[in-house]
């Protein structure tokens, strides 16, 4: 009987290990599908979109050729207002339907007049718009593409689109919109501003430019400059604590609480790597305090795909739980494409403000803060270098802060070889030529932080973009810290 009674036993203990032994094989093995469904859970939380949705800059006229590009808690309370109206005409199905186009030198009078424009940080179509104000989308004859909005009080009844880029420019008509825009001109315009002027007025290039592009050039350009503190900032990861229980906090996040297949590894320079399975997740903890995750996908396989609004979704998702999103983020650039086997993806990029001011960053080629690709519904790369404001302080090596114009002056060389390498092989100008086209291709001026790698604190520069090619240029010294070319 005991012996009937042992055999039993050993059967149920050997049944029981192999239940114990199968569960942990299968998690193993569906560990991919846990890191998936990680993945899917972190979408459930819910983002209100149109605080991302933010222009790039504010460019506000007082009439009569003043303009001021301005940097206060006024451009929050500007652009509520700016889309309160928006959603108001973008839900009328009579604006939407009879937005027509305009020609140049009607918007030229606009920029002229008592007006707000609101230059966005990437071309966009109505439909984008109708996405990031999470509206319902109506269907778009012409679904037209721009970058700028600007609202006039010499029009109140109207919303203007410009695209820089070719010229074109668009009005929707609607109700008469708040006059709480207007109250907001008045009350920047009270305050101590820089005073900007349009770079075709001050430096007179009106006919010369007709002769050369038959187009205005509306971009303003500071007159004079003010001092900018430098900011000390400090990385959101760092890898060589003591306590690395931060790290693998991010870790859990990537891969789940199942580190069987987990291998982690010291790069020469110090960053924490983290490898899945046969490297087909890994996470990288940079020395510079950069995030870093990539995840491969089966080749070859249909993945359902995400709208643009649930895209946005998710990327705020992994801002938010990998460091984070800071209060003053704000979507840079978004694109989007569909590969062979009809798979959509996005690649979306973020960046924020410190002290009112944009952060520029070698983190990425692109130069933004947070980088987010996705394929499917999945997240395949995510790249993240944010620092954390600590204080700021003043240098008294430099007396006063570079005027725009004096940049340029010193740079001009640099400048003018920059531009001449652009040109179609052949054509042969003189600098006055040269520099008539320079000025007149001038599209952006604005100040701006610069982070420096390996540095523990933000640049005040001057960002000036001149057709195609972005210049940074440090505020007190004039020295160019990085050109692009698009």
């Amino acid at each position: 009987m005991n012996r009937e009674m042992f055999k039993s036993a050993t059967l149920v203990t050997l049944f029981i290990l192999c239940i114990v032994l199968t569960g942990q094989l299968m998690l193993s093995l569906s560990t991919d599908k846990q890191v998936s469904a990680v993945q899917a859970l972190t979408v459930s939380k819910t983002f209100d979109i149109k605080q991302f949705f933010s222009p790039q800059s504010y460019i506000v006229s007082f009439g009569g050729g003043i303009y001021t590009q301005n940097y206060s808690e006024e451009n929050s309370d500007l652009w509520k207002e700016m889309q309160t109206e928006l959603m108001v005409s973008l839900q009328n199905s009579k604006s939407v339907s009879g937005i027509e186009l305009i020609d140049e030198s009607r918007w030229v009078e606009l920029v002229k007049s008592r007006a707000v424009r609101f230059r966005l940080p990437f071309y966009m179509t109505m439909s984008d718009v109708q996405s990031m104000l999470e509206l319902e989308e109506m269907p778009l004859e012409n679904d037209i593409v721009f970058n700028t909005l600007l609202v006039s009080t010499h029009s109140p009844e109207a919303i203007y689109f410009g695209n820089e880029r070719n010229n074109v420019y668009y009005k929707m008509t609607g109700s008469k919109w708040s006059s709480e825009i207007e109250n907001m001109i008045t009350k920047i315009e009270n305050n101590s501003t820089i005073e900007y002027r349009r770079v075709e007025d001050l430096f007179g290039l009106g006919e010369a430019l007709q002769n050369v592009s038959n187009h205005q050039n509306n971009s303003v350009f500071p007159i004079t400059s003010m001092r900018v503190d430098f900011v000390n900032v400090t990385p959101e990861v760092d890898v060589f604590a003591s306590d690395d229980s931060a790290l693998k906090s991010y870790a859990n996040k990537a891969f789940g609480k199942q580190f069987n297949f987990v291998k982690k590894m010291r790069d020469v320079d110090g960053s924490v790597i983290y490898l899945y399975g046969y490297a087909n997740k890994a996470l990288r903890l940079g020395a510079d305090g950069s995030i870093q995750y990539t995840q491969r996908l089966e080749p070859g396989n249909k993945i359902e795909s995400v709208d643009l609004k649930e895209a946005i979704r998710l990327s705020l998702n992994y801002i938010d739980q990998y460091g984070g999103a800071p209060s003053s983020l704000y979507l840079a650039d978004y694109s989007k494409s569909i590969d062979e086997e009809d798979n959509v993806s996005y690649v979306m990029e973020f960046d924020y403000r410190i002290k009112d001011l944009p952060i520029i960053t070698e983190s990425t080629n692109s130069g933004h803060s947070i980088r987010v690709e996705i394929l499917g519904d999945q997240v395949t790369n995510f790249n993240r270098k944010v620092h954390r404001f600590k204080d700021s302080f003043t240098l008294d090596v430099w007396p006063r802060a570079l005027t725009i114009n004096e940049v340029l002056e010193r740079n001009s060389t640099v400048i003018q070889k920059d531009y001449e390498a652009l040109l179609p092989e052949g054509l042969e100008l003189t600098n006055t030529e040269i520099w008539t086209r320079i000025l007149g291709e001038i599209s952006h001026v604005e100040l701006a932080y610069f982070l420096e790698s390996n540095k523990e604190y933000l640049h005040p520069v001057w960002k000036l973009n001149i057709g195609n090619t972005s210049y940074c240029f440090r505020l007190y010294d004039g020295r160019l810290l990085r050109v692009q070319t698009y």
